[in-house]
């Protein structure tokens, strides 16, 4: 199976983004849908756009994660106090669990760095300088996917508001 025009990788990603004009547009729905060679490859295309969109960075703010619960992402929330241990069992019936990092005393335009280590080696593996926070919350939300699950299980996450002492949670989670 092959096919005389085959569409662009980089136009299909542009269809699928709706950065196309009209006619670009009918001109590719018409090609893909009448190519099982170009179909197969724009549906490759959608399959990659739908994992980026989905992915989260560790350290999210309210509103991406009430962008993503709109979308239909189901979220849980794991409270944490400074100085905490929590055991985390990553449920079975969410998308996304986030670790609220609370009881942060956040002033107006405070700057927050968040650094998140390897409970067992120290060894950093993120660090966002100018962190998302959620100043009614007093809190700084910790994005975890079941993704992660390959990479070190047990954290602390360090975060320091202004030149305040870090404040600690430890993490141990469980997929």
């Amino acid at each position: 199976m092959s096919c005389a025009s085959p569409l662009a990788w980089e136009t299909l990603v542009d269809w699928w983004a709706g950065d196309l004009d009209e006619a670009a547009v009918a001109a590719v729905e018409e090609h893909v849908l009448g190519c099982d060679v170009c179909t197969v490859v724009a549906s490759r295309v959608a399959s990659t756009a739908e994992a980026l969109r989905t992915m989260v960075p560790p350290v999210v703010g309210a509103e991406h994660l009430e962008a993503l619960a709109r979308a239909g992402v189901r979220i849980m929330e794991n409270p944490i106090a400074p100085g905490q241990t929590c055991d985390f069992h990553f449920p079975r019936n969410a998308d996304l669990a986030v670790h609220v990092l609370g009881g942060l005393v956040l002033g107006a335009g405070a700057r927050v760095e968040v650094t998140l280590r390897s409970l067992a080696t120290g060894h950093v593996f993120g660090h966002v300088e100018d962190a998302p926070v959620d100043t009614r919350r007093g809190a700084v939300y910790l994005a975890c996917q079941r993704d992660y699950a390959q990479l070190d299980h047990d954290l602390v996450a360090e975060v320091r508001v202004g030149k305040d002492p870090p404040a600690q949670y430890t993490i141990l989670h469980h997929f």
